[in-house]
């Protein structure tokens, strides 16, 4: 069984590592995104995922020669360090986050640009040099006053919320309960370009789909146009040959009227020849019957 003050930090500490995670993987996009862009433009064919996903030895060459450790200053990890081992009670608990807040706010807090930085042409020195250069579009400018009141109003919330706890309110709300607010996503050049980039993706993979599209259905329309030209020849070609066939029919017809009348015509021409050869055959007969008679 837990008190509540260990409860409370378990859930810090769960909070905590998945901010951190959030920022290490936000962190490792960028690493690739960045060494995607230093090593294969154009950037047509760009996907943030399959990038990713990429385990090749360039990429992790890259990964590894900019370390996020590298990034942080002395000061900043001999301060996590002495936090760390020291021991977390409940007195002056407000104090003790409100320094330690305000001691990283002035150690990670960047000094503003003036006009000759902004166009130095020296080479960046580290991964951290070149992306203080990136402008901020939409981020909210805050003086160090405005900071501080910041987290003393975070701090007095905190306060109020350990507060309620220890009254027994707010039992039934847990940190899995609690509405997850995302992030703020700035925008900033890289992130502009990179939505740039991706318009132009899908414009292009939308222009490619619709002209293969086109070319598929003027070659299913040629493929039709030919099919239905071989079928309208093949049934000309059969009309021709029953044309042909009917003309042939009605050619053997005549002929054969004509070959029937000139047979009839033959026929009763041999009849007279015959007639008339059994005639003189009976003449000649009767002749020489009644020569003989006289003799």
């Amino acid at each position: 069984m837990m008190s509540p003050l260990e409860v409370r930090k378990r859930h810090l500490v769960e909070r905590k590592k998945g901010e951190l995670r959030g920022v290490l993987d936000n962190y490792d996009g960028r690493l690739r995104e960045l060494w995607y862009l230093e090593t294969n433009l154009p950037m047509v064919d760009f996907d943030p995922d399959r990038l990713r996903g990429d385990r090749g030895e360039g990429i992790s060459k890259y990964i590894a020669s900019h370390d996020l450790w590298d990034m942080v200053s002395p000061s900043v990890l001999s301060t996590a360090a002495s936090a760390s081992t020291t021991k977390i009670g409940t007195r002056n608990i407000i104090h003790q986050n409100r320094q330690s807040a305000h001691q990283t706010l002035k150690d990670l807090h960047p000094l503003p640009l003036t006009r000759a930085d902004l166009f130095q042409t020296k080479p960046h020195e580290a991964l951290h040099d070149y992306l203080n250069t990136f402008v901020w579009l939409d981020e909210e400018i805050l003086t160090p006053e405005e900071a501080e009141e910041r987290v003393d109003e975070e701090a007095r919330i905190a306060e109020r919320i350990r507060e309620l706890r220890g009254q027994g309110f707010l039992k039934g709300l847990t940190v899995g309960k609690l509405e997850v607010r995302q992030p703020l996503q700035l925008e900033t050049h890289w992130s502009a370009v990179v939505e740039e980039m991706k318009w132009w993706h899908s414009v292009t993979t939308k222009w490619n789909r619709h002209r293969s599209n086109v070319q598929t259905k003027v070659n299913k329309a040629l493929g039709d146009w030919f099919k239905d030209r071989e079928k309208r020849e093949e049934k000309e070609k059969g009309r021709k040959e029953k044309m042909r066939q009917i003309r042939a029919k009605g050619t053997v017809g005549e002929v054969m009227k004509v070959w029937r009348v000139v047979d009839g015509v033959i026929e009763a021409f041999l009849k007279g020849v015959e007639e008339e050869e059994r005639k003189r055959v009976g003449r000649e007969a009767m002749r020489r019957m009644i020569e003989e008679s006289r003799r």
